[in-house]
């Protein structure tokens, strides 16, 4: 159950993410399964710091950093504050993103958040496909 949560959960990132130019359009489809993750993460991890106990990441943990990293990214981008939005909608994903932010091993993978944001706004309006073994990529109009 929570793999398959947090597969759905990080599936709708990409489709909506590098598909859908009104992010505020689908929000209410979004925030859905952002509520099912943040229910998912205070259950599963009960009063510890982690999914894989209190005192440091496991493999779950680092699994699904990716996905929590990106988390406040397409918050802003629908057009909302992530910092205000993470602390008041979803409390046990904040909780969590700032336990594994505070991990060094999370601190040496992560990028900076700026960074992250440009990389989205340029593969969104860039369409990519791949032929053989070459890579093409197109402006979108």
């Amino acid at each position: 159950m929570f793999i398959k949560t947090f597969g759905a959960s990080y599936g709708f990132y990409f489709k909506y993410i590098y598909s859908t130019d009104n992010l505020t359009a689908v929000w209410p489809e979004i925030t859905d399964g952002l509520k099912k993750v943040d229910t998912l993460l205070a259950k599963r991890r009960a009063n510890n710091r982690y999914l894989s106990g209190e005192s440091l990441p496991g493999l779950v943990d680092y699994a699904i950093w990716p996905f929590i990293e990106r988390l406040p990214q397409i918050i802003d981008l629908a057009g909302h504050n992530s910092t205000d939005y993470l602390a008041k909608e979803l409390p046990n994903v904040a909780d969590y993103r700032q336990q594994l932010l505070a991990d060094p091993t999370v601190q040496k993978v992560s990028l900076p958040y700026e960074t992250i944001l440009a990389f989205t706004r340029e593969y969104k309006n860039t369409f990519y496909y791949m032929q053989s073994n070459d890579i093409y990529a197109f402006q979108r109009p």
